[in-house]
């Protein structure tokens, strides 16, 4: 999906108009590359704020795509640069993909299987390094093998794989296919630095986000119903990435907005076009500053729900008003705000306060986790003994694993207690597979 969206904005673009936008509000410089086959877009390495504490971490990428190596290198290191600060090592796979197979078949989620265009030997060093990388990665749970797995059979089938992943603290892996369409876009070579450039900038944020793999109440508020933690994250790394493109710097609101009133969306659709909005009206309200995205350090301390409360007045207001005007926030929206006052829409029911139908959840618990079954579970169920489930009324859900069945009951339980979640921890799986069944309990 971000890949499409980065498509939606080059009809902004002109190949024609060298204003640009910098960090420092100065123009990019257009030049050829050495071999004069595409354009390069380059700001003034002078005026970046390059954190020292950034050079003890590195990004190493492996490219195995038709892409010149070393102009990926400098929109990492140009990324890296506005960071306030690096904890993690990154390793960076990238590859090209060939057509969509038909009839269209999804993998893992919502990633594609394509026509496979890395040779036998591509594939296996690719494998080869993925494997390395997790086996040495010194994380204190050791290797995750059934994600490694699961890497490389995409590598195998050409998988559009667009994810990061957060092994542990100073650990992050980033798979990129780049897609024929991406890598012929119709608008010409600069077009097609600009897709891959966002791309590659987006993924990266990511790995810059010191708070994914928090834990404690930070993970507690981010499983919770309508939580900001995926909104936030995506949103965050879209407009990382927008605002770094070489694009006309009056014309950044509108890169932001614009896909928002063309596609008519909603809270709940693409997260991360969704999530840049709402950022920018908070940035517009004064919640928070620019330079905060710009840096990583929003996304330090879990301030997406340990400071910015999902249910104060605020948040409640800008969750509800984030797309109320054309292409831009009416002033009343950006001055006006009382917290007293209901939203514009007195009869719009809030989004934060969604109820859900009274029924056995247990029983439809596939159905109802199926965002957690197609995530997480998938790749923990491999390598526990036992698993148990609950899904609650309000359509939260949890885990526990264990060595043996009582073990993960327990830990099953303790996160439901934790999160007030009213359903029965149920065996979920056993020695890696799944046994579910709605009735199975504990044994004695």
């Amino acid at each position: 999906m971000k890949k499409l969206l980065l498509l939606l904005i080059l009809s902004f673009f002109s190949a024609q108009s060298s204003a640009g936008s910098c960090p420092d509000g100065s123009e990019p410089v257009k030049s050829v590359s050495a071999d004069g086959s595409y354009f390069v877009f380059e700001c003034n390495n002078n005026t970046q704020n390059s954190s020292s504490a950034n050079q003890n971490f590195d990004i190493t990428i492996v490219n195995k795509s038709s892409f010149p190596t070393k102009t990926l290198q400098e929109w990492a290191d140009s990324a890296s640069s506005k960071m306030a600060s690096r904890e993690s090592d990154i390793l960076v796979l990238l590859y090209d993909v060939g057509q969509v197979i038909n009839p269209v078949k999804n993998l893992y989620g919502s990633f594609r299987l394509h026509q496979v265009l890395m040779s036998p030997k591509e594939i296996n060093e690719s494998k080869k390094l993925i494997e390395d990388w997790f086996i040495n990665s010194g994380c204190s749970g050791g290797a995750d093998y059934g994600l490694m797995n699961d890497i490389k059979v995409g590598l195998d089938k050409g998988l559009d794989w667009s994810s990061q992943w957060t092994l542990c603290t100073n650990k992050r892996l980033i798979v990129m296919a780049l897609p024929e369409k991406m890598r012929s876009n119709p608008n010409g070579q600069d077009a097609v630095f600009i897709d891959i450039q966002g791309f590659l900038q987006h993924e990266l944020y990511h790995a810059f986000q010191h708070d994914l793999a928090n834990t404690g109440e930070c993970r507690n508020r981010r499983d919770k119903k309508n939580s900001n933690s995926s909104w936030m994250i995506e949103g965050g790394a879209r407009y990382f990435a927008e605002r770094l493109l070489p694009f006309p710097k009056a014309d950044f609101k509108d890169l932001i907005l614009r896909p928002i009133y063309e596609n008519k969306m909603v809270l709940g659709d693409a997260e991360d076009v969704v999530g840049a909005a709402i950022l920018l009206l908070m940035i517009e309200r004064g919640l928070i500053n620019e330079s905060e995205i710009m840096d990583g350090s929003l996304f330090h301390d879990c301030a997406r729900e340990l400071k910015f409360d999902k249910n104060s007045d605020e948040m409640k207001f800008v969750l509800s008003n984030w797309n109320n005007e054309e292409y831009e926030f009416s002033p009343e929206i950006l001055l006006d705000y009382d917290a007293s006052r209901p939203s514009k829409d007195e009869n719009k029911e809030d989004a934060t306060s969604e109820e859900y139908p009274t029924v056995d959840y247990n029983t439809n618990l596939l159905e109802i986790c199926k965002r957690d079954v197609e995530g997480n579970w998938k790749n923990d169920i491999k390598n526990a003994s036992y698993m148990f489930a609950v899904a609650g009324e309000d359509g939260r859900c949890e885990y526990g694993l264990g060595d043996t069945e009582n073990g993960a009951f327990e830990e099953c339980k303790k996160w439901q207690e934790e999160n007030n979640i009213v359903g029965t921890c149920e065996l979920y799986g056993k020695d890696g597979e799944v046994v579910w069944d709605g009735h199975l309990k504990p044994s004695k």
